[in-house]
């Protein structure tokens, strides 16, 4: 799902705003319970270090567990024209 926000288009400039959620399974390599933190290998092999929402979810979490996770991607862009 891809959703696209546009701010008002002024005379020059342009601003909008991107983002996707992702549905992801990753193995855990890492939880930090201190500061909040899981770091994840995706199947592609790409590490990820996210901060938790609710950190007390972490308490269950293992390193070598699989998780299912649910993430959002956002991309902001502002163009304006030079003087």
């Amino acid at each position: 799902m891809i959703a696209v926000k546009a701010n008002a288009i002024t005379a020059g400039s342009c601003r909008t705003r991107h983002s996707r959620r992702t549905m992801i399974v990753a193995d855990v390599i890492g939880v930090d319970r201190k500061h909040g933190l899981l770091k994840v290998k995706d199947p592609q092999g790409n590490v990820v270090e996210a901060r938790v929402r609710h950190p007390e979810l972490l308490d269950s979490v293992k390193e070598g567990d699989q998780l299912t996770l649910e993430y959002t991607e956002a991309v902001a862009l502002s163009v304006t024209r030079g003087p």
